[in-house]
This record gives C-alpha cells, sequence and structure tokens, in this order.
C-alpha cells in the first residue's frame, strides 16, 4: 500500500481523525518521533485537510514530560478527540513510570493548540470491578500482555454521557485469548465509570487501537493486531500468511456480543494495521490505514469502505 502523507521528516505510527463539523476541516493527529529522537518517546503531531487529499503538517502538539511534577514522565499514545461544551477534549494513553500505561486528559479551544490535564489517570485498571489486569510496564514481563490504552471516544443519540472503550485485558480465561474492549461513560469528562466488557471471540492478547462505530443500526468494533498478539490457534484462521491485519467485528447492539461474521478482515488480501473510519466530503466512509514501504511508514489515502449484508466492513481498494 502506498503512503500518501506522512511528514517532511521523523516517524509517524498510530493516527486517529476529527471532523470539525463547523469549520469543515479534518484533524489528522498521529504519533510521531522527531528525526534524531529517542525511539518509542512519543508525541502527538497535527495535519489538517480540507478534502482528506491533501493534508497541511501542523508540528508536534502534545509531548510527555513537559510539565514538572506530571505523572506521565515518559511518552503519549493513541487516543481520540471530542467536543465538549464549547471546547474539545482528547482523551489519549499516557504511559508513566508510576501507573505503567493509562487515560488521561487534554482540552483545546481550537483543535490547534492543546495542553494535558493536571488530573491523574482517567481510570486504572481497579476502576473495573477486579475484571481487567492492569496495563503492567513494558517489558517486565511481558510486552504483549500489556493493555490499558487506546482509548476511543464517542456520543449516543439522547444520552447526555461521554463514552470510551479501551484496549484492555479480562483476567480470567487462556491467556493468549483475554484481549476485549472495555467500555466506560462520564458526564464531565473527569469521573469515569465502568460499564462492562464488550464480549467478543477469545483470539487476541491485544486487541489495538479500536474504534466502535455504529452504521445501519449495526455496531461495529474496529482492531488491529500483529502475529504475535493473535493466539496459536487462530492465527491460521485470522491471519494467513500476513504479519498483521485489521480486524471488525459484528453486533445488532452496543452491548455486544460482538462477532466475526461477513467481512472480518477490512482489508483481506494485505497486511494493513491501525484503521480508521471517518466520513468524506461527500457523505460516504473512507478509511485510514497505516502504509509501510522500504522502512517508512504513512497515511494511506482515504479509502471507501461499505458494510456488507452478511456483517463486516469492506475496504474498497
Amino acid at each position: 500500500m502506498d503512503i500518501h502523507y506522512k511528514p517532511e521528516s521523523g516517524r509517524l505510527w498510530d493516527h486517529w481523525i476529527y471532523q470539525d463539523l463547523r469549520s469543515k476541516m479534518y484533524h489528522l493527529y498521529y504519533l510521531f518521533i522527531p528525526s534524531g529522537g529517542k525511539d518509542g518517546a512519543w508525541t502527538v503531531a497535527h495535519a489538517t485537510s480540507k478534502d482528506l487529499k491533501e493534508f497541511k503538517e501542523e508540528g508536534i502538539v502534545l509531548e510527555a514530560g513537559k510539565k514538572q511534577g506530571h505523572w506521565i514522565d515518559r511518552h503519549l499514545a493513541t487516543g481520540s478527540v471530542i467536543e465538549y461544551k464549547d471546547r474539545y477534549a482528547m482523551v489519549l494513553t499516557g504511559h508513566s513510570s508510576r501507573y505503567g500505561e493509562a487515560p488521561c486528559l487534554a482540552w483545546s479551544d481550537d483543535l490547534y493548540n492543546w495542553e494535558l490535564d493536571d488530573c491523574g489517570p482517567l481510570v486504572l485498571p481497579e476502576t473495573a470491578n477486579g475484571e481487567l489486569e492492569g496495563s503492567g510496564d513494558w517489558g517486565k514481563p511481558d510486552p504483549d500482555c500489556c493493555g490499558f490504552c487506546d482509548p476511543y471516544l464517542f456520543k449516543l443519540d439522547n444520552d447526555e454521557n461521554f463514552y470510551f472503550i479501551l484496549n484492555a485485558r479480562i483476567k480470567s480465561g487462556e491467556k493468549q485469548g483475554r484481549g476485549r474492549a472495555a467500555l466506560f461513560s462520564s458526564l464531565d469528562m473527569y469521573n469515569w465509570k465502568f460499564e462492562r466488557i464488550l464480549e467478543s471471540p477469545h483470539c487476541f492478547k491485544r486487541m489495538e487501537t479500536q474504534q466502535l462505530i455504529c452504521r445501519n443500526d449495526r455496531w461495529y468494533l474496529i482492531f488491529s493486531s500483529w502475529a504475535h498478539l493473535v493466539s496459536d490457534d487462530c492465527k491460521q484462521e485470522y491471519l494467513g500468511q500476513d504479519k498483521a491485519a485489521a480486524f471488525v467485528f459484528t453486533s445488532s447492539g452496543l452491548e455486544g456480543p460482538y462477532e466475526r461474521i461477513g467481512s472480518f478482515r477490512i482489508f483481506p488480501d494485505e497486511s494493513a494495521y491501525i484503521c480508521k473510519i471517518i466520513t468524506a466530503p461527500d457523505g460516504k466512509d473512507v478509511v485510514f490505514t497505516i502504509a509501510m514501504n522500504n522502512g517508512e511508514t504513512g497515511i494511506s489515502k482515504a479509502i471507501p469502505v461499505s458494510y456488507p449484508l452478511e456483517g463486516g466492513i469492506s475496504a474498497c481498494v
């Protein structure tokens, strides 16, 4: 897959997109390491577009460790954006020596200038009624089995609550299949309540970079996994010879269960990682994924998607 957008220098990875309906501008945020930066020391950078074809690089908007004594003393990772009372909230992943990885909060008045909130982690594993494992710390002892990150924000019609799902892990069951989406709610962006685990097939150590959308009265749980994050007995069935893929499980309602039906791989015939769906200016949905070519990473072009009657999501490559 060809790279359509990448910054002039440095390395890009996870991405998320916010559509500002008032300005008709799309805001692409992504994890970024400047040239010469330490591997893994992710910041959040920003680009803008009016048409999802041409992107303007806007530079770094958030970095860890900028405020002395802030709990996020390592780096930042994947998140999402939503409007809240004439401001914009970004819930993203903070990495710290004290908590491992946990959701944190940032604010903006204009989508260009962002500041991390001084509040601590929005939720921790113990918030979830003892159902979730702790995030641990990368490499201590098993980085594949960390997981309390990648918050994806959304709203429901006629509901005052804000919601996010997390890439999380339950405590019980076969270790290779404990990856789940955990649902939380809040009225004020600060006090978050654990709602439930969204039940899905038990085939993943981690269900990374999740997105949850509703189309045509169906719910779609989108996530990605590398081969080493798929349980041994599911690798051939889910991945074949590919090293990674973007998956989707389908449900008739928000609460699930989410099932592997229909087009459960968004891109069925090639590796793809970190897929995010957004509505294009023409009102139709498109997906962006990471393109990896000759050691470089960037964002693909906007690729139209469809929602087959049998379930799942298909990218019209």
